[in-house]
Parts: structure tokens; C-alpha cells; sequence
């Protein structure tokens, strides 16, 4: 009786573990090269511009839920971790701020299962959205560009989208797997290329990462005191992605939200060593909000509503 009883927990813990091994732990493939993840050529444009780079970054987090740690990171662990829909203000003197995410809306954010809609953080990103002077966006979901699709159906919508800078998959119709409610007959031409890092104010670089989603991209910045940052997006959404170089689980890249998981791999692999290299250079998660908040990590940044300009540590 015993070994038929051994012999049924056995089959039982091969047909429910394999599973979830395979759906929620795997982090393979593991032989992936890195990724081409140009911080030279970042940094290069950023030392032939001239003029002023910003000084500080504050942030604001729209809403938030809970995910098993392992849905993002995959064998991270079943111990539920908050995420975030985050968006964040570069304070330039003498200029508009640059705007990187745009929020979402309470309807997007209750379809994505987000918790606690602040509204209140939602109309400081849309104020800072209408103040701007360049919009970016990590990627075309709408955790990150649905504040600036909301946008669009105001009455200075064709202000608001006028400042966005955007790839051909972040453009109305360029969506590949989600349609965003964008303004009835709004058109919009791709300001960004896929080639290769491209300067788009002093200290402001986007470095294209297509993975995630075709759209993807990395947004490296330089404040004027010197201080290095690279807003990782949802290639790395969490910290530990990049650092124990941990894609989502296959339940995320292969069934709930296709991507090329070889390709995400690769640019983690990348980012472990652009940390290695230049361990100064802050690496930014896509939803990291436990990370982000954090005072061991002496992440420069402030809430927008705590304080709406942060002095620049280098003066």
C-alpha cells in the first residue's frame, strides 16, 4: 500500500509541478548573448549637445496591485509583490519638463486589475503632459502610454500629442496587440526610428529594445550634476529581472502577453553588464514600485506632489 501511495504522490507531484515549473519558474533560454545596448553612443550624443540637461526627475504612481513575484520574474519566488503604474517629470531650468510614461486611465487600470485608481496622481501627470516639451513613452501598453491616448480627446489633444515622440508601433494603428481608444481621425507620424540611439533634448537619449513589445525601448539620462539613469520599462519590471537576469514567466511571455522572451533575455543580460561596467548608472524598473520607494537605494527622485522641483544635488 505504501509504494502504491509513493507511486501516486509521485505522478501527482510530476503532472501539477512540471507545470508550474515550467509556466512560472522557468527562466530559461539561458545561452543568450546580451543585447547591443549602446550607453557609448548614448553618452556620445549627450556630449556633443549642447544646452541644459535636466536637473532632477520626480515621479507619480497612478495605481497598483499585487503579483506573485514569479509572473515578472520568473522563480523569484510566490511571495506577492506590488507593482505600479508609474510615470515620471524631468525639471529642466529655463524649459518645459520632459515626460517619460503617461500614466493610464481608472477604466484601463480596472481592466489590468490594478488597485486604488488615484485620481488626483492622474491629472498631475495630465497637467505635466500639457506643460511638456517632449513626450516619451517605454513601450505602447496602456500602463504607459494611456495617460496620453486619454489626452488626445481633449480639447487641446492635438497639443498634448504634438509633443510625443514616438515609434511606429506607439502611433495610432501601430499597436500589435492592444487597440488604445486614441481620438476619433487622429493622425500621427513616427518621430523615432528603430536604428539605433537617438538624442532627443540635452542629457535625453532613447535606445531602442524591441522584445517586450515591438515598440520598445530604453530612455537614458544624464542630470546636469552628472548623475546617470536608464528607464528600463517593462524589459525589466522589476529589479531582481535584471539582476538575477529573470525574464516574466512563460505564463506572461508565452500565453497571457506574447513577446519575444529570446530578446528580453538578452537585453537583461545586457543590462547585468552595463551594471558591472558603470555601477553608478541607476537602472530604473519598469514597475518596481517597492524598489523605487525604498531609502537604502537613494533613488534621486521625489513625488510630484511631495515636491514639484527637486534642487540639483550638484549645485
Amino acid at each position: 500500500m505504501t509504494r502504491r501511495i509513493n507511486f501516486f504522490l509521485l505522478a501527482l507531484l510530476v503532472l501539477v509541478g512540471g507545470p508550474v515549473w515550467y509556466l512560472l519558474i522557468d527562466s530559461s533560454p539561458w545561452n543568450v548573448p546580451p543585447g547591443k545596448l549602446d550607453i557609448a553612443r548614448a553618452r556620445s550624443l549627450v556630449a556633443s549637445a549642447s544646452g541644459q540637461k535636466p536637473v532632477s526627475v520626480a515621479f507619480e504612481m497612478v495605481a497598483f496591485r499585487n503579483v506573485t513575484g514569479n509572473f515578472l520574474a520568473a522563480g523569484s519566488g510566490f511571495r506577492p509583490q506590488p507593482i505600479g503604474v508609474l510615470a515620471y517629470r524631468l525639471e529642466v531650468p529655463g524649459r518645459p519638463p520632459i515626460m517619460i510614461e503617461t500614466g493610464t486611465t481608472r477604466a484601463q487600470a480596472l481592466e489590468l486589475g490594478m488597485e486604488n485608481f488615484d485620481s488626483a496622481a492622474q491629472r498631475r501627470i495630465d497637467a505635466s503632459l500639457r506643460s511638456a516639451s517632449a513626450i516619451l513613452v517605454t513601450h505602447e501598453h496602456a500602463d504607459h502610454l494611456g495617460g496620453l491616448v486619454a489626452a488626445t480627446a481633449a480639447p487641446d489633444g492635438s497639443a498634448v500629442i504634438a509633443k510625443a515622440r514616438l515609434n511606429r508601433f506607439q502611433i495610432p494603428g501601430g499597436q500589435t496587440m492592444q487597440v488604445l481608444p486614441w481620438a476619433a481621425g487622429l493622425k500621427v507620424t513616427a518621430s523615432l526610428s528603430q536604428d539605433g540611439p537617438q538624442l532627443i533634448a540635452p542629457g535625453v537619449v532613447v535606445l531602442p529594445t524591441p522584445g517586450h513589445t515591438p515598440g520598445s525601448q530604453m530612455i537614458y539620462v544624464q542630470l546636469a550634476n552628472g548623475t546617470e539613469l536608464l528607464f528600463a520599462g517593462d524589459t525589466a519590471p522589476r529589479e531582481t529581472s535584471w539582476q538575477e537576469r529573470r525574464p516574466p514567466s512563460r505564463l506572461f511571455t508565452d500565453y497571457t502577453q506574447p513577446q519575444d522572451r529570446k530578446a528580453l533575455v538578452g537585453w537583461l543580460a545586457a543590462l547585468q553588464q552595463l551594471h558591472k561596467a558603470s555601477p553608478k548608472l541607476l537602472i530604473i524598473p519598469g514597475h518596481d514600485v517597492a524598489w523605487l520607494i525604498d531609502p537604502n537605494n537613494k533613488v534621486p527622485m521625489v513625488r510630484m506632489r511631495d515636491e514639484p522641483i527637486q534642487k540639483d544635488a550638484g549645485n
